[in-house]
């Protein structure tokens, strides 16, 4: 629903608190796996309109769904 690639769903602050290294985590489903045990790394948040939904940061995208 996002169209977006996972790392675009990153929070750079939250996952440097992780002590993680970004490069490690290149794999798509690495990423997804470290977003599914951490979600604290998501940036957020996510708004969902029908079958769309965008990372509402900044807070002005949340007008792209209610065209």
């Amino acid at each position: 629903m996002l169209a977006i690639e996972p790392s675009e769903m990153l929070h750079p602050g939250s996952f440097a608190k992780l002590g993680r290294d970004i490069a490690d985590y290149s794999d798509p489903d690495a990423l997804i796996a470290l977003l599914v045990a951490h979600p604290e790394v998501m940036n957020r948040p996510l708004v969902v309109r029908g079958n769309r939904a965008v990372i509402a940061r900044p807070s002005e995208r949340v007008e792209e769904l209610l065209d």
